[in-house]
């Protein structure tokens, strides 16, 4: 049997071997939908929820029941790939460079297209705190997270010190 992998949040980022979602109907995307509510899928059917870049677009009331739904979703031992802009590397580019394009984009979005608005930002404390509270276990911070193609939003690094401004996280379901 297939592995049931969902790429949240995918924009025009079409992962194969994935079922792609997005709110916008953008080429490739499988499912058009809120991606923080996953009723298509029964509790415990998913393998792995790939989550990169887009849980700081809700609003910060939001994140633990969102985090609570992904959870729903995954199957006993099921993995989230999670990236979101790291507060501290945030801060760091601010200390480093000023209010520069790089620190605006990362704080609110780019907000080039609907829903391109950042409403809250996390560090690995709080963003742990939130995974533990939703179930989560064995969180392990790395620098890729797997199936990340090139160029994707959590490989970038800072132009001030060549290091990774994501925090990558996979969390397993305990």
């Amino acid at each position: 049997m297939m592995a049931t992998k969902l790429n949240l949040g995918c924009n025009t980022r079409i992962l194969k071997g994935y079922t792609n979602i997005d709110f916008t109907a953008y080429h490739g995307v499988d499912i058009v939908t809120d991606v923080s509510k996953l009723g298509m899928y029964g509790d415990n059917s998913v393998d792995v929820i790939r989550a990169s870049h887009i849980l700081e677009h809700f609003a910060p009331k939001r994140t633990a029941g969102i985090l609570k739904e992904w959870y729903r979703a995954l199957k006993p031992d099921g993995l989230l790939y999670l990236s979101v802009p790291d507060w501290e590397r945030i801060v760091s580019a601010y200390v480093s460079g000023g209010l520069g394009d790089w620190v605006i984009n990362s704080l609110y979005g780019d907000q080039g297209y609907d829903g391109a608005e950042h409403k809250t930002v996390f560090d690995e404390r709080r963003l742990r705190d939130y995974l533990g509270k939703a179930g989560f276990s064995d969180i392990s911070r790395v620098e890729i997270l797997p199936d990340t193609p090139i160029g994707e939003c959590s490989t970038n690094k800072g132009s001030w010190d060549g290091k990774l401004v994501s925090l990558n996280l996979i969390c397993v379901k305990g």
